[in-house]
């Protein structure tokens, strides 16, 4: 049996820090790593190449969901059968990739979603918590087909789902959207508990409180929703 070629695509943005062991921690289980530096401001992208990635730069500062668009078609052009996709900050564990890959056994899932609230999955601080669980409550009224985590971006796709798949909101809501799109495709999708590393120091990029960057998130679900799953503009 052939092994698939995996690449993991990894968004990062002022992440110079952190990227080293982020991109190390991938090449355990990956082919490649693309890491698409989205016009930061220190050395993200010359630590992620001495590290062992890909690194493409945009020129301008476009955001996670264009980040992420750019990286896939990386991965693709690269010839990737599974598509990997973690955060730049360390916050995702790359030790965890395995059990997303075993998740794509060949029963014709497409993609795996990890989670913070699977029994099994790490524990999540109390004040981010609400907002989350709200969020998916969004994200799931209504559907027959649910998520308990819409907006971790550890996730693993096949080369097919995302032929198929289009990101077109270059900020946060393209996590929402790309689910949205995959439930309205039929894709067959699993969730998996999966931990998240809250740092108590962790300083966030984005100048958003966490409050005005929920109501973002939740109003963008309710745009895609009503675009994809109404008015089926997908």
């Amino acid at each position: 049996m052939i092994k698939p070629r995996v690449v993991a695509v990894i968004p990062a943005f002022n992440e110079a820090l952190a990227i080293t062991a982020v991109v190390q921690g991938a090449l355990k289980y990956c082919s490649e790593v693309v890491v698409v530096d989205d016009h930061s401001a220190d050395d993200t992208c010359r630590a992620a190449i001495l590290s062992g990635a890909t690194c493409i730069r945009h020129e301008t500062n476009l955001g996670q969901g264009a980040a992420t668009r750019t990286g896939i078609a990386e991965a693709l052009k690269l010839g990737a059968d599974i598509v990997v996709t973690l955060d730049g900050d360390g916050q995702h564990n790359p030790d965890e990739i395995p059990k997303l890959l075993a998740a794509l056994d060949g029963d014709g899932t497409g993609a795996v979603i990890g989670s913070r609230f699977l029994k099994g999955a790490g524990k999540i601080p109390a004040y981010r918590k609400f907002g989350i669980r709200m969020i998916n409550a969004a994200f799931n009224f209504g559907s027959r087909q649910v998520v308990s985590d819409s907006l971790l971006c550890l996730r693993a796709f096949t080369k097919e789902t995302l032929r198929g798949l289009k990101i077109e909101d270059d900020g946060f809501g393209f996590c929402p959207e790309m689910l949205t799109k995959l439930r309205h495709n039929k894709v067959k999708m699993k969730e998996i508990p999966v931990s998240c590393i809250y740092y108590a120091d962790y300083k966030q990029n984005s100048t958003l409180s966490p409050v005005h960057l929920g109501l973002i998130v939740g109003w963008k679900i309710l745009v895609w929703r009503l675009r994809v799953e109404v008015l089926h503009w997908s």
